[in-house]
């Protein structure tokens, strides 16, 4: 295959290895590899090994845009640089991978909507309409014109946040790492996932990193001792959805599911995938164990304030 490849990642964890850096890669001449057109190789700790996929497959299991990801092994002129964390990308084919209608996917970037392939947004007529609606949604959204439950899918968002909880951390959820796809169907901004950070096991430090545990916000109420709480003290969308009713019922009907462990097996160990990739991961970092008893314990604490 022909290519477009690039190095990627903002962090000195991406390329401060000799040799082994995260790269961007983009499939040219209209063809695809594993069905994607477009998709990264990571080093696996920057994806907190396993934790992005567990925020994946619980997503999808709650009905949200996942993106497809594996753990390959790779070889650059003949070099074995060992497992990478191949991720997908977005566009329109992670839509379709979805089973969705071909919608905008977009950030937001000094309180402005900014999408992805902003050409092919501008050169066609049905996502060029798309785009001017989502825009002046999202400026009476910004002005107290509408509510969150006009602009965004707050369901999804309650469980993306009630996820996040799970994972102990609102990395994900930093404006500069929160994406939507813009629903041509419902009008609606649905949450993508991503950028989880590493789930830690409650008795292990994992090398320098100390251990530190993020709470459920929607369930303690901010704290601005949180490594996070910036996640609520500014980002425009998470202001002002925190504190929505209809928001917070979702919350706490999504929390009811998600800690249930019974369901949580269901999602993760079902068709025996998991265990496929701890094996792989393994082979980068021999140490590495699944952290499920982080999980159980995130669980516990959240029940134990739905139901004290």
């Amino acid at each position: 295959y022909k290519v477009d490849i690039s190095l990627t990642g903002a962090n000195p964890d991406h390329y401060g290895d000799p040799i082994k850096w995260s790269y961007s890669i983009k499939v040219k001449g209209g063809k695809t590899i594993m069905g994607m057109r477009k998709f990264n190789l990571l080093i696996p700790f920057t994806r907190g090994y396993l934790t992005d996929w567990i925020g994946t497959r619980l997503s999808k299991a709650r009905g949200i845009i996942g993106i497809r990801q594996d753990f390959v092994d790779i070889t650059i002129n003949g070099s074995d640089l060992g497992v990478y964390y191949l991720e997908e990308k977005f566009d329109k084919l992670l839509v379709e991978s979805n089973q969705k209608r071909d919608g905008i996917i977009f950030r937001i970037i000094n309180n402005n909507v900014v999408p992805y392939q902003l050409k092919k947004v501008n050169n066609n007529t049905e996502l060029h309409t798309q785009f001017i609606l989502l825009k002046r949604l999202w400026q009476s959204f910004l002005n107290n014109q509408i509510n969150p439950e006009k602009l965004f899918d707050l369901k999804k968002m309650a469980s993306m946040a009630v996820i996040t909880d799970l994972l102990r951390t609102k990395h994900g959820l930093m404006a500069v790492n929160q994406r939507f796809y813009f629903n041509p169907v419902t009008k609606l901004c649905e949450p993508i996932l991503k950028e989880n950070e590493l789930l830690f096991h409650s008795s292990k430090v994992y090398g320098l990193l100390p251990i530190k545990f993020e709470k459920a916000i929607q369930i303690e109420g901010p704290n601005i001792n949180a490594r996070y709480y910036s996640v609520i003290e500014k980002n425009p969308v998470w202001i002002v959805i925190n504190d929505n009713v209809l928001f917070e019922e979702y919350y706490l009907k999504e929390a009811a599911i998600l800690t249930n462990r019974q369901y949580l097996d269901s999602v993760l160990c079902s068709d025996g995938l998991l265990d496929i990739l701890v094996s792989k991961v393994q082979k980068e970092d021999p140490f590495y164990i699944f952290p499920k008893e982080s999980l159980f314990e995130s669980q516990e604490f959240i029940r134990d304030r739905l139901y004290p």
